[in-house]
């Protein structure tokens, strides 16, 4: 699900806040980095929060409840003396299809909920949802792999098919690979050798 968090309008702070601003709330025309700096935190969020991907930072000034802003949640931190935790993430650019689809518009989480923290399931992040990662160790991931498993996946074929020779893999995606239409070149200029090629069916 989709983490929302909606801000008020914009106003001074006589003291700096536990993030060290020293306004808070939302304002016309404001930038997208604005809208995130704003509703960053500080929330009352508990373990829930944790698993999701994405955040809408909202304008909660009726009928004003458009989207100012999405993020991408890499973490969140621990909490402070007060119980409140904080986004730590990047905001999504232009062209990112779930911040295309609600940055805007309308908050999809139009009820009259007073919480400024709310949870909705959204279409757009099913694609970003955990899954198992594709080097087949069983962890969950938001990404294809988990961090460093690409690499493991790919050393791990290269011990089974190529009896760990790098070198022989090279080779056999040059005779294979997208590139073995062209020149007959491949990588840093090496031919193919046929002894050198995998073993296995049909190679």
């Amino acid at each position: 699900m989709t983490l929302v968090l909606r801000i008020g309008h914009y106003k001074t702070l006589e003291v700096p806040d536990s993030l060290g601003r020293d306004w808070t709330g939302w304002f016309p025309r404001m930038t997208e980095a604005e809208a995130f700096e704003a509703g960053r935190g500080a929330w009352k969020l508990g373990p829930r929060a944790d698993n999701e991907t994405f955040a809408l930072i909202t304008a909660n000034t009726p009928p004003d409840r458009a989207v100012l802003a999405a993020v991408e949640i890499e973490s969140i931190t621990a909490p402070d003396a007060e119980g409140r935790r904080s986004i730590v993430g990047r905001v999504l650019e232009a062209g990112h299809p779930f911040r295309d689809a609600y940055v805007g518009h309308h908050d999809p989480l139009d009820n009259e909920s007073r919480n400024p923290v709310g949870y909705i399931d959204l279409p757009e992040e099913e694609q970003y949802r955990l899954r198992a990662c594709a080097c087949g160790c069983g962890t969950e991931t938001k990404r294809d792999f988990s961090p460093g498993h690409d690499q493991k996946a790919i050393h791990d074929r290269i011990r089974a098919h190529f009896d760990g020779s790098t070198l022989r893999f090279i080779h056999w995606m040059d005779q294979h690979g997208p590139a073995a239409a062209g020149s007959g070149e491949g990588i840093g200029g090496l031919g193919y050798d046929e002894r050198n090629g995998p073993p296995g069916e049909g190679d």
